[in-house]
């Protein structure tokens, strides 16, 4: 009994090569899929976070607002208050850096202002408007507050 080699048994050097072609295009092609893929997830995660911390910062302004009895002094980017347990609250912004009682709460601020409307000589009613970056995006938050004095 003789056993003869199957010579059709391989690739050709021109088929490796052409099949090495064919998934280095598909390759090249995926990998733009994938990386779009990333980038959507980096954005989501980049505006979830921009999202979450602005909200946060201007909800404890807005908490602590809602309870002043005494504003002590008001200007457009710059407030300072007593609470009816009379604790002192002061809100800045310096440098784009919002700052609650000497402490940085948020950066990257780019818009920071306060309007007031007065009622009988007091401050009774006031418009918050926050606007804040991180990398290439940008939010803009705007609410107001009417201060429950006792």
């Amino acid at each position: 009994m003789r056993y003869y080699l199957n010579k059709s048994v391989g690739f050709t050097l021109l088929e490796l090569v052409m099949v090495m072609a064919l998934m280095g295009i598909l390759i090249f092609f995926l990998s733009g899929v994938i990386r779009k893929g990333v980038e959507a997830w980096y954005f989501v995660v980049d505006k979830e976070e921009l999202s979450l911390q602005t909200s946060y910062a201007l909800n404890r302004l807005v908490r602590e607002l809602r309870t002043a009895q005494n504003i002590i002094s008001a200007s457009e980017n710059y407030i300072s208050f007593t609470d009816y347990q009379n604790n002192t609250f002061n809100y800045y912004i310096s440098q784009e850096i919002l700052y609650r009682n000497g402490k940085e709460i948020l950066d990257g601020i780019i818009d920071f202002s306060l309007h007031y409307y007065p009622s009988n000589d007091n401050i009774r009613r006031i418009t918050i408007s926050l606007e804040r970056s991180k990398g290439a995006y940008s939010l803009l938050l705007r609410t107001g507050v009417k201060i429950r004095k006792k």
